[in-house]
């Protein structure tokens, strides 16, 4: 079987009931909090980072996955759609079966992986274009009047 690594540690007492039962399970390893270099080697060594939370922002391990080529598997939070808009891994909403099946069924061929890379290019870069639009941004505060 395939080895599956935690890394939040639980965060209510719900969250640490499910904790203590993984620790039955041999193909687990729980790994806490880790530094945030940590966290990237272990989600750039992975197959997919998955999320079970069922509410968030917009998660900034979404993007240090995306941009290290990994598929985001989440059973609720798509922020703005953009899981399922740009192909960046898979949405369950919900649905335990459909997580299951995207656990199975990773895509992480090099389409995939070159598509992650110019979506965070595009979108979370300080490139070029980012640049000018906080330039103009702050340009236009800077002459608007109070």
């Amino acid at each position: 079987k395939t080895r599956k690594s935690l890394i939040s540690p639980p965060r209510d007492k719900r969250g640490y009931l499910y904790w203590q039962k993984l620790h039955q399970f041999k193909n687990v390893i729980l790994l806490g909090e880790l530094s945030h270099s940590e966290t990237i080697y272990q989600i750039a060594n992975s197959k997919a980072l998955i999320s079970t939370s069922p509410m968030e922002g917009f998660p900034n391990t979404f993007i240090e996955a995306w941009a290290c080529g990994i598929p985001v598997l989440t059973l609720f939070v798509d922020p703005g759609s953009i899981i399922e808009k740009e192909g960046l891994g898979e949405v369950a909403h919900g649905n335990l079966n459909k997580l299951l099946y995207s656990i199975h069924n990773i895509n992480t061929d090099a389409e995939f992986v070159k598509k992650a890379y110019i979506y965070v290019e595009q979108n979370h870069s300080l490139n070029e274009d980012r640049i000018g639009e906080i330039y103009n941004l702050f340009n236009e505060l800077k002459h608007k009047k109070p």
